[in-house]
């Protein structure tokens, strides 16, 4: 049997101001550029029932965001909205801090 939330549309929980993502992944385009794509691609599939298109809702900015005058807002109102946060850091960004 369904619950409640789970029966509640993305657009509902977006007015009531609800968690719309349940991950947010941060990354350095410039480092990471090649992995977060994969990372994102990866965790939609992972134990994907065969009914839905996506496991997990996860927000990246290139595949979750359009330009728009308010691009900052849009990004925190994304990650206040999301349940988990899944940050990329590299070991050679560790080094470069001496």
């Amino acid at each position: 049997m369904a619950t409640a939330e789970a029966e509640t549309s993305q657009e509902e929980r977006e007015s009531q101001g609800g968690v719309v993502y349940d991950g947010f992944i941060s990354y350095s385009h410039a480092a990471d550029d090649l992995l977060a794509p994969r990372l994102q691609a990866g965790l939609q599939r992972f134990a994907k029932p065969w009914w839905k298109r996506r496991a997990l809702r996860i927000f990246r900015d290139e595949s979750s965001l359009s330009a728009n005058p308010h691009l900052w807002s849009s990004i925190t109102d994304a990650l206040d909205q999301s349940d988990w946060l899944c940050c990329c850091c590299l070991p050679m960004l560790r080094s470069r801090r001496g």
